[in-house]
């Protein structure tokens, strides 16, 4: 597990990280002291290339490299409180209490 904190203004955040190799996932999980101080964008972006898909639950992309391995992302976003919801290839958080990413990878 890792962990990060950082202040804005009054509000400190906090970013705890976890990866679980049995379950092929990375986990952050972001908090705030004060409600509702949760804004950003979310974005997934591979490096060859691909076209990100944003939907209700979260972002994702896939592929295929010239050896013929097909590989996908996906980002699963759980959001409490405020507004969450995909844009333009993003996910897009506005005053949020708390936001979960889980992050899996796979190839062929």
């Amino acid at each position: 597990m890792s962990k990060v904190s950082f202040k804005v203004e009054t509000v400190t955040h906090t970013r705890e990280m976890f990866a679980s190799r049995p379950d092929e996932v990375i986990m952050v999980r972001w908090t705030a002291t004060k409600r509702g101080a949760i804004s950003g964008t979310l974005r997934l972006q591979g490096a060859h290339d691909e076209t990100t898909e944003a939907g209700v639950d979260g972002l994702k992309f896939s592929g295929t490299l010239p050896n013929g391995l097909e590989y996908e992302a996906i980002a699963a976003v759980d959001a409490q409180g405020g507004k969450a919801a995909p844009r333009d290839g993003a996910y897009v958080l506005e005053g949020c209490n708390e936001v979960v990413i889980f992050l899996v990878a796979r190839t062929s």
